[in-house]
């Protein structure tokens, strides 16, 4: 409907100083891209509601393909 507008987004991991804890990552750098789309709903005249759809794309080998979701609770005023 004319409410419904979806909000596309991407995010890029890095790691820096990666030698200091390898536990975590194994290099320096691109570790994951996150895509994702989300939206907010309105729950009456105060509440928000916004789901969120993600999806990571494994970059290094410390990483996963991973789809995971979110939600928000918000005011707005």
């Amino acid at each position: 409907g004319d409410d419904l507008h979806l909000k596309p987004y991407a995010t890029f991991g890095f790691a820096s100083n990666a030698d200091d804890n390898p536990n975590i990552y194994e290099d320096d750098g691109l570790e994951h891209v996150d895509i994702g789309i989300s939206t907010d709903i309105a729950l009456g005249q105060f509440l928000v509601l916004t789901p969120d759809f993600h999806f990571t794309f494994k970059v290094d080998d410390s990483t996963d393909n991973e789809f995971w979701l979110g939600m928000k609770f918000g005011l707005g005023v």
